[in-house]
C-alpha cells in the first residue's frame, strides 16, 4: 500500500533539494571565473540572498560611524542591502563590488529607486580590485571567507595599504568557527581595532599595521621631491 506523501516529507524533499542546490553553486565557484558568476547569478535569481535585506543594525551603525564623510568600497555588495540602509549623508561616494551581473542590476536598479546618486556598482572580481580613489572605508560583509587564504592575505595587503591611519576596513563572517583561518589572517596583516561578537557572528574593525601606508608614503615623497625642486629653483636664481 502506497502511504500518501505527508508534510514531513514535503518538508524533507524541499531540504534535500536546497541542500542538492547548494552543493551545485558550490562545485561550480571551483571551475573558473565562468563557473563562479553562473553560482552567484543563480543564487540572486532563486532569492538566495534575499534574507541580507533583514541585516543586523550592528554592521549599518558601524559603517555609519566609521566613514567619516570619505568615499567607501564594499567588496561583494550583491543586490545592495547594506548601502541602502546606510545614511547617505554620511559619505561623499560609494562603489560595490560583486562578481555577480544579475545582483548588480539589482543593486543599481534599487539605488536608482532611492536616489541613491553618489552610489555606482560594479561587475568585478574584488580580488582583482586596482584601486581607485582612495577610500576612507573598506567593507568585506560575509565576502571575504570565499577566497582561498593565499588571495584573501593579497588582497588585505592591497586593502591596507591604500588606507591611510584614519581609515579602517570592516569584515564580517557569520561564523567564528566555519570562518576561523579568515579571522587570524585578518587578525596577521592588521591591527584589529574592535571585535564584535554575536553568537558566532564576528565584527572586525581594522587599521593598517603600518604607522604609515603606502598612501601616506607616497604622499610624503611628493612632499619631499617638491621642496628638493624648489630648493634648486631658489638655489640658481640667487646664482644668476
Amino acid at each position: 500500500m502506497i502511504r500518501p506523501s505527508t508534510s514531513v516529507d514535503i518538508v524533507d524533499g524541499d531540504h534535500v533539494l536546497k541542500a542538492g542546490r547548494r552543493l551545485l553553486w558550490r562545485v561550480a565557484r571551483t571551475l573558473g571565473n565562468a563557473g563562479a558568476r553562473w553560482s552567484w547569478n543563480d543564487q540572486f535569481r532563486n532569492g538566495y540572498w534575499g534574507g541580507l535585506q533583514y541585516r543586523r543594525r550592528t554592521v549599518v551603525s558601524l559603517v555609519e560611524q566609521l566613514a567619516g564623510g570619505g568615499d567607501i568600497v564594499e567588496f561583494g555588495c550583491g543586490e545592495g542591502w547594506l548601502i541602502g540602509a546606510v545614511d547617505p549623508g554620511v559619505y561623499r561616494t560609494y562603489v560595490g563590488v560583486d562578481l555577480s551581473p544579475v545582483a548588480i542590476d539589482v543593486a543599481t536598479r534599487r539605488a536608482r529607486q532611492a536616489g541613491l546618486v553618489k552610489c555606482r556598482f560594479e561587475v568585478g572580481r574584488f580580488e582583482h580590485w586596482s584601486g581607485g580613489p582612495d577610500p576612507s572605508l573598506i567593507i568585506m560583509d560575509e565576502s571575504l571567507y570565499y577566497l582561498k587564504p593565499r588571495r584573501q592575505r593579497r588582497l588585505l595587503r592591497r586593502c591596507l595599504d591604500r588606507l591611510d591611519s584614519s581609515c579602517r576596513m570592516v569584515v564580517t563572517v557569520h561564523s567564528a568557527t566555519r570562518h576561523r583561518s579568515t579571522l587570524e589572517a585578518c587578525r596577521r596583516a592588521a591591527v584589529v581595532e574592535r571585535e564584535v561578537h554575536d553568537l558566532e557572528r564576528v565584527i572586525l574593525t581594522l587599521r593598517a599595521r603600518n604607522e604609515f601606508s603606502l598612501r601616506e608614503k607616497a604622499q610624503a615623497t611628493v612632499a619631499t621631491v617638491r621642496r628638493v625642486h624648489r630648493r634648486r629653483l631658489g638655489a640658481r636664481t640667487t646664482v644668476t
